[in-house]
């Protein structure tokens, strides 16, 4: 008998070495794969326990049949053992399955997701409230041809960043909704789509009466808004402090709502407001009115909505008279555009407020006039405080009974004022006067009167003639977002009375209502 070889027979050995080189080409090619691409799928993962299980047969076949020393390892028992190592691992395979784990995604609200890899979208890793990679990364790669393309629409794009109502670099809302429409799956915000809801259905309703004033909030502010983030987000703001009055169990977080849309907003439209252009004027119109009745419906308190330099011009005044800018820019005499309903309303609102309307009651407020003529030690302002009372006459005219009005110079407050005899019927009351004509009295008026409120201290007769403006405020009070401010506002002005000017607006406390503190 010749010598024997090492291994022996050589065919069966030449075909362990060949399964024993598959196996571990098969584990360095899936690491390879795994190290350049991290995306772990089912089989990757079944690719690597049968590697190292070929390996583990391989190799002790290769020690127990092919050298001696090894060869007293060789048994029936190791080799059953060896055998059910596959069928083990297809059963670890299935029950993984069944319990939807077959791959793993990573998350900020648990440590290790398992994936179960359905379409559209992971049902595990929605129930666990993360992103899943596996649709992330299929996306990804298909809708890599298309990068290029995208992105560069998105370069041109970026100079009408200020058209578009967003800050350079931020996607427009549409780009957004494509991004959606491109993706398997998306988040909705059923906060904001209840806010759009109501401010559509209910909030544009009680802003203005006239119906194509709106038609124009319900339509056409919408349409605008869709390809403007910072009408979008002041739309939401007015709707959010709207459901706040009417859902007092969520009062806070709607209002905490629209202080976060309203920040937003005007982040934006101030940079672009002090750099006016043309194309953005009606966006910028859209949103100053938004504003507006933003300031009017947050919650009335002694720091919210006034401004720090003087304690009795609301900040929704301000912003009255910061409109102008604009409204010089776009003309509303000569323009023609969207805008328009809103325009030709405000000119139907403005007859009652002209100097060629003569006051229903000319003897209203005579005593305050004649006090102020015969007490003011400042000429120069005898003019304007004129004025403001002719138009305040003019307009309380058309809101009180001659019978209430011809008595607001004989009450205690009025003192020195005799009762003019009437010439005529008393004609009836006019009801018509609405909550918006407010905004109108004092935009058009008032433009030399409001700076003498901002003096420290301001002049007495000023804050006499300020409290009687008031009671317009709280008669036009129909309206959630102009409720409370007659009241806060004439706190504020009794403060800054003295003993002697606090018997002047008696009569306008009265008709108001309300309880001068002790």
């Amino acid at each position: 008998m010749g010598k024997s070889s090492i291994f022996d027979p050589k065919w069966k050995l030449r075909e362990h070495i060949a399964v024993l080189l598959l196996a571990v080409l098969v584990i360095v090619l899936t690491g390879v794969y795994i190290g350049m691409v991290p995306f772990i799928t089912r089989s990757e993962i079944m690719a690597i326990p049968f590697a190292v299980k070929s390996l583990i047969v391989i190799a002790y076949q290769l020690l127990t049949e092919h050298t001696r020393r090894f060869a007293k390892w060789k048994s029936l028992k190791a080799n059953l053992i060896l055998n059910c190592i596959e069928p083990v691992f297809w059963l670890a395979l299935i029950v993984l399955k069944f319990m939807g784990i077959s791959r793993s995604c990573s998350g900020d609200s648990c440590a290790v997701t398992w994936c179960d890899e359905n379409r559209p979208s992971c049902r595990n890793c929605e129930k666990h409230t993360v992103t899943c990679d596996f649709v992330t990364s299929t996306h990804e790669s298909s809708s890599a041809p298309s990068s290029a393309p995208a992105s560069s629409h998105r370069g041109r794009g970026q100079g009408h960043g200020r058209g578009r109502g967003g800050p350079a670099g931020s996607p427009s809302p549409t780009s957004h909704l494509q991004g959606v429409a491109e993706g398997s799956s998306c988040d909705i915000n059923m906060m904001d789509l209840e806010l759009m809801h109501n401010f559509v259905t209910f909030t544009c309703t009680t802003m203005a009466s006239d119906p194509a004033v709106r038609q124009l909030l319900r339509t056409t502010a919408v349409h605008m808004a869709v390809d403007c983030e910072y009408i979008m987000r002041s739309i939401l703001a007015v709707s959010a402090l709207h459901l706040s009055r009417y859902r007092p169990r969520n009062k806070d977080l709607y209002i905490r709502r629209a202080l976060q849309h309203h920040q937003a907003a005007s982040s934006v439209a101030i940079d672009l407001m002090t750099d006016l252009r043309v194309e953005e004027c009606e966006r910028l119109h859209i949103f100053s009115m938004l504003t507006i009745y933003y300031a009017l419906g947050c919650p009335v308190d002694d720091e919210v909505g006034l401004a720090q330099e003087s304690p009795l011009i609301p900040h929704w005044l301000r912003l009255l008279h910061g409109m102008e800018p604009i409204l010089r820019m776009l003309d509303p005499r000569e323009y023609r555009g969207v805008l328009t309903p809103l325009f030709d309303f405000g000119r139907s609102r403005m007859q009652p407020f002209l100097k060629a309307t003569p006051p229903r009651d000319p003897s209203l407020l005579m005593d305050i006039q004649s006090l102020i003529h015969r007490n003011c030690t400042d000429a120069s302002l005898v003019p304007i405080y004129d004025d403001m009372i002719e138009q305040l006459r003019r307009i309380l005219g058309l809101m009180l009974t001659p019978a209430r009005s011809g008595s607001s110079g004989s009450g205690e407050g009025s003192p020195g004022c005799s009762q003019q005899p009437q010439q005529q019927p008393p004609p009836p009351v006019v009801t018509n006067l609405e909550a918006w004509d407010i905004l109108i009295w004092q935009w058009t008026q008032g433009k030399d009167f409001l700076p003498l409120l901002e003096a420290v201290p301001p002049p007495q007769e000023a804050l006499v003639i300020f409290a009687h403006c008031l009671l317009v405020l709280r008669k036009l009070e129909n309206k959630w977002w102009i409720e409370g401010w007659a009241d806060h506002l004439m706190g504020r002005t009794w403060a800054l009375l003295d003993d002697q000017h606090r018997h002047w607006v008696g009569w306008a406390t009265e008709e108001m209502g309300w309880i001068p503190p002790r």
